[in-house]
């Protein structure tokens, strides 16, 4: 049986219990894999207390601590650390050129745990599931081979060739994503596409509706109300601004029937902040007909799409694709998108409106959600619509892709 080696990015943990989308893919692989048992998982995760209270039987999750430990590799881990910063501080720029033709790296200590773990559990395949710091891969090489090396590009990224060449194999999130990354057809290796996938019952089971007009009455809706979800990073791509800018147009004449309920922060359950994120919870704190939730946990998150009646995905850069517009869909929501990038492979015209990325974007924002809160059929329609187009996004759907890739090899 293959045994495949993910390695996520550092600041959020497997399974993920913290959030993040990376993360939540690789979680409804391995949980999928329980009981299809397709292949054997390994995969490096930061080290969290409540992410190690799940264990699996076919996937073994190492964890690393850069501050306290790496558990049984802690004392080699370091030993070969120090031992590469003596040799770089020594042979730099006096030999490593004359010996090697460049200057040597020096790996992160997460980098020489991982390649411990890969050949202490004899790893067939290696991914990079969305590190930017592919330098460091050129470890793995002897390992596995690099025709045994993928790099999953998680959002859109300018071809890089240096990385290519490292790393030759790619998959992509979305044919956008693909073009981009991989326009030099004369770097031999894999480029393929693999769409996300999201757990669609978890999503799609509603409450009834006693139980939903309960859980709307929290944020002061009534049978009248119409809520506005936006669930996503409080960043300057994701279009906040805008939005928060076509509900202060829509105060006037919406005050009390349409409400914005804000969903997020930086960067999932961190405390990151930074001036952007700060000013739009300032201000969101100041409308009246803004609800601002924060962070929501995965587990809880289903919920809030519950109590919703129009999802929206404002854009200002090219997505590579997201989760989110699949759990609207999953949910019955309609969605207000934008043309961005790989979003427009996810959604079609019968499940959202997609608005041009200009400087007239909040205006239309304001103009086609008055058009949705005051078309409950229109709504029906696309959130029905969004269901079915949901199923496609299955992580069923997503696990088999995923495997099929590896399954000659």
């Amino acid at each position: 049986m293959i045994k495949i080696m993910l390695i996520p990015p550092e600041t959020l943990p497997i399974p993920a219990v913290g959030g993040g989308a990376i993360e939540t893919l690789i979680t409804n692989l391995i949980e999928i894999n329980e009981t299809e048992k397709k292949c054997e998982l390994v995969v490096i995760s930061k080290d969290d207390a409540e992410a190690r209270k799940t264990t699996y039987q076919h996937t073994k999750i190492f964890y690393y601590n850069d501050n306290i430990h790496y558990g049984k590799e802690t004392v080699l881990v370091n030993l070969t650390y120090l031992f590469q910063r003596v040799c770089k501080k020594i042979l730099q720029n006096r030999y490593t050129i004359k010996l090697f033709g460049s200057l040597q790296l020096l790996y992160p200590k997460r980098y020489i745990f991982a390649k411990m773990i890969a050949k202490k559990c004899k790893v067939d395949v290696i991914i990079n599931e969305g590190n930017w710091d592919e330098k460091y891969w050129t470890t793995f090489k002897k390992l596995v081979g690099k025709k045994n090396l993928y790099n999953h590009i998680h959002c859109h990224r300018s071809e890089d060739t240096f990385v290519r060449e490292i790393i030759p194999n790619s998959i992509s999130i979305s044919r956008f994503v693909q073009n981009a990354w991989a326009k030099s057809k004369d770097i031999p290796g894999q480029n393929l596409v693999l769409y996300n996938g999201i757990d669609v019952k978890r999503f799609s089971n509603q409450p009834n509706p006693f139980d939903r007009q309960k859980n709307r009455e929290r944020f002061g809706a009534n049978d009248q109300t119409i809520l506005v979800l936006f669930c996503g990073r409080l960043i300057r791509e994701k279009g906040v601004s805008e939005l928060l800018d076509a509900f202060d147009m829509l105060y006037a004449d919406y005050a009390e029937t349409i409400k914005l309920l804000l969903v997020g922060n930086v960067d999932f359950s961190t405390n990151t902040t930074t001036t952007y994120s700060q000013n739009i919870i300032d201000r969101a704190s100041k409308m009246k007909n803004v609800i601002s939730l924060g962070y929501i946990p995965n587990d809880n998150i289903s919920e809030i799409y519950s109590c919703a009646d129009i999802m929206v995905i404002p854009s200002i850069w090219q997505e590579g694709a997201g989760l989110v517009a699949i759990e609207g869909m999953a949910s019955g929501l309609p969605l207000i998108t934008t043309v961005s990038g790989g979003l427009t492979e996810y959604v079609n015209d019968n499940v959202a409106i997609q608005l041009p990325i200009n400087e007239l974007l909040a205006e239309n924002l304001k103009k086609h959600i008055i058009l949705l809160a005051t078309d409950e059929t229109k709504r029906k329609e696309m959130g029905e619509a969004g269901r079915k187009r949901a199923t496609i996004f299955s992580k069923e759907k997503y696990y088999y892709d995923f495997i099929n890739i590896f399954m000659d090899k």
